[in-house]
């Protein structure tokens, strides 16, 4: 699995400095792909394909000529699939009781990273999709099939009223600095969500150059007064902590509430038109 050949490493040497004993990592082919000891990294461990046949715990005897150290293999499993092995090397009698204990600190971790590309993913299609959107021209056509297609992928609502946010910002952080740049951008995304995602059809997403975009969804009568009575003291407090960690600050501007595919549209470009 390949988010297990991400983080086999990573996890090894971090995990082995705290039971103090060395460790590895197979995949579910039995190829060893994260080891304390790097030059076992890509050989093949014989035991491990036993233990993802049988899925039972394995106790391995020395055999040095076959690349087998002593200790104890265990499956590692994700959504009850076996997806690698757990290795702990050493006196099979000491290291038992280590076993269970890393091994479920090591699915966590899997479930965890997987977790975190899903959401990387997912935020990824809804600037790809907000992108499409802003730029969309009427919905009779083939460009309109596709959208509503993300729609349904996205599970977006395009019937409730929406109304665009657009806040633009003046970080001193060049894009050619790319990384950097990127670090930022999504440091500053994640604290707009914590200021401004408050429903479920609320979409925040990144354009450019800084330029941040909201669509904030409209589901009662008084949606509209409420955000403009909050808005003020969010975008202070934007502006705040903009200052406090980049010397910079913040402008925004709404667009009119409109609903559907074409509303998008429409709001984004009032929103424009106000900034």
């Amino acid at each position: 699995m390949k988010i297990l050949e991400q983080i086999a490493q990573d996890i090894v040497e971090k995990t082995s400095q705290i039971i103090k004993y060395p460790i590895s990592i197979t995949d579910n082919e039995g190829y060893i792909i994260g080891s304390t000891d790097m030059n076992r990294i890509g050989f093949f461990h014989p035991p491990s394909l036993e233990v993802i046949k049988k899925e039972k715990v394995i106790y391995c005897r020395n055999e040095i000529k076959n690349n087998i150290l002593p200790g104890v293999s265990v499956p590692l499993k994700l959504n009850h699939k076996v997806i690698g092995v757990l290795g702990v090397v050493g006196d099979p009698n000491e290291v038992e009781n280590y076993v269970q204990l890393v091994k479920n600190q090591v699915e966590m971790l899997c479930q965890d990273a997987i977790h975190k590309e899903m959401v990387e993913l997912k935020e990824k299609m809804v600037e790809m999709f907000v992108n499409e959107l802003i730029n969309h021209q009427g919905s009779k056509n083939e460009e309109g099939s596709y959208l509503h297609q993300l729609t349904n992928v996205l599970d977006v609502n395009i019937m409730i009223n929406r109304v665009c946010l657009i806040i633009k910002m003046d970080v001193p952080i060049p894009p050619s600095e790319e990384q950097r740049y990127k670090d930022i951008r999504d440091t500053i995304l994640h604290y707009l969500r914590i200021l401004f995602d408050e429903h479920k059809d609320d979409m925040i997403t990144y354009i450019d150059n800084m330029k941040f975009i909201i669509f904030k969804a409209m589901p009662y009568p008084e949606s509209y007064s409420v955000l403009l009575n909050t808005l003020s003291g969010k975008m202070t407090r934007l502006n705040e902590y903009l200052s406090k960690r980049y010397q910079a600050n913040s402008m925004a501007a709404l667009g009119e509430v409109c609903n559907g595919l074409d509303g998008f549209s429409l709001t984004f470009h009032t929103a424009q038109l106000a900034m």
